[in-house]
């Protein structure tokens, strides 16, 4: 059996001075199709410097972005097992020693900032929202799988716990236009009717952020080198471009993809297509730190990839590692979005509806994501029955909601977005002249 599992963190914004950093909240999505889910991740940990580095004076410390702090989680692991010390918490192979500490359950919302003047204080929309989704089982085979992502918007109402469809609009050129239309997603759709809002993975500057540590890249670095070869000698014709002469067609066959460079396009804000280029490798020969590749010492047999094996006990090391995999992804909509009624069309009216600025409006937005993984085998979607988590909101009055249990007929929700301001509102102008 293929499972499927992910993860997700959220937002990281290094404005300085910026309130968003103030509810930086990173989370780790863990979770496989057994309709159950982890996140691991929210805020990071403080540099050990001086109390006087602050990004906001007395409130915002500046922090070490390679470390974890508190992660958001599910009941249960990726193997459907209750999440305790005994199942290494969510480092279930042992190449994700970052996965360990205080846990905080998902979804993503202000009441478990652990800044408490910033309680009240969702997620505003414009700053981006970081998620790794994790798949088990030969997602990687001649770079043919992929990871598929559809946000879907909605909103909730403080008042009656109305759920209610939206569409996401931006301002461009002093017009309205839509970057993200709830159900526009068909197996058919071309891409067309919404703005090509372009969400890219910046490698270079989101790696570390991402807890790429040395024991996965090392990993990583050895698969795409040694599927290299493999691919090629079990299929010498896999790269052959009939578009070449024969003698240009002898060349060294590509690798396997892996992230790099600062520009990747993911997708947009409708839909995320990741291939190779967002994915790296974390199994391994341990499950919940124990040995899972008994049968003997390895043997100073080699196989053709210089790895040494025992043919009558354990598996070459490689063959653990690729087993399972990390795709770097992240969602994200401008600063100027407004949430309209699905089905209607921005007006000065409509726009009001959800803003709760307007004195009789108190609503926030629900980021949720119907997540996919495509394999050479099978298509495995992620849903959350009967756990789509729950949440407290501070009201614009100050007053709180009671905790209101989340449905399952919606996707998995993913962060509680503001509907008072938006990130746009964290820039100041000073000292223009």
């Amino acid at each position: 059996m293929i499972k499927k599992s992910y993860y997700l963190l959220i937002p990281q914004a290094h404005e300085v001075g910026s309130t968003s950093d103030i509810k930086k909240i990173d989370i780790k999505w863990i979770a496989n199709n057994s309709n159950t889910m982890k996140i691991d991740n929210i805020s990071s940990v403080g540099l050990k410097i001086p109390d006087k580095s602050w990004i906001i004076d007395g409130v915002v410390r500046t922090v070490d972005e390679s470390r974890q702090n508190y992660y958001m989680t599910w009941i249960k692991d990726i193997r459907g097992e209750p999440i305790s010390s005994s199942t290494n918490y969510l480092n279930t192979y042992n190449t994700q020693d970052w996965i360990d500490g205080k846990r905080v359950q998902l979804p993503v919302s202000a009441e478990h900032n652990n800044i408490d003047v910033l309680k009240g204080e969702q997620v505003l929309v414009g700053y981006p929202i970081y998620f790794d989704i994790s798949t088990l089982g030969n997602y990687w085979w001649n770079d043919s799988s992929e990871i598929q992502v559809v946000p879907y918007y909605y909103a909730l109402n403080l008042e009656n716990k109305e759920i209610i469809p939206v569409d996401a609009y931006f301002i461009s050129d002093d017009e309205y236009k839509p970057v993200n239309i709830h159900g526009l997603v068909t197996p058919n759709w071309n891409g067309s009717g919404i703005y090509n809002y372009v969400i890219e993975l910046d490698w270079l500057a989101e790696s570390v952020r991402r807890n790429y540590t040395d024991t996965e890249k090392n990993i990583t670095d050895l698969l795409r080198g040694t599927y290299n070869e493999v691919n090629y000698k079990a299929d010498p014709e896999a790269y052959y471009d009939p578009g070449l002469d024969s003698e240009l067609n002898i060349v060294a066959p590509r690798q396997l993809k892996a992230p790099l460079g600062s520009s990747y396009i993911l997708g947009n804000a409708q839909l995320l297509k990741a291939d190779g280029r967002a994915r790296t490798f974390i199994g391994g020969e341990t499950t919940y730190g124990e040995l899972m590749n008994l049968g003997g010492s390895y043997s100073t047999i080699e196989d053709e990839h210089g790895r040494k094996y025992n043919p009558g006990g354990r598996l070459s090391d490689y063959l653990w590692w690729e087993s399972a995999q990390r795709w770097h992804l992240k969602l994200g909509l401008p600063s100027s979005t407004v949430f309209i009624r699905h089905g209607q069309e921005p007006t000065s009216e409509t726009i009001k509806e959800f803003d709760s600025n307007i004195k009789d409006n108190d609503y926030v937005v629900l980021c949720t994501a119907d997540i996919r993984a495509l394999g050479d085998t099978y298509v495995l979607k992620y849903d959350h029955k009967g756990n789509n988590g729950k949440v407290k909101v501070k009201r614009k009055d100050g007053r709180w909601t009671e905790e209101i249990i989340l449905p399952d007929s919606i996707p998995p929700v993913i962060a509680i977005y503001s509907t008072t301001k938006t990130s746009k509102f964290d820039v100041g102008i000073v000292g223009v002249h």
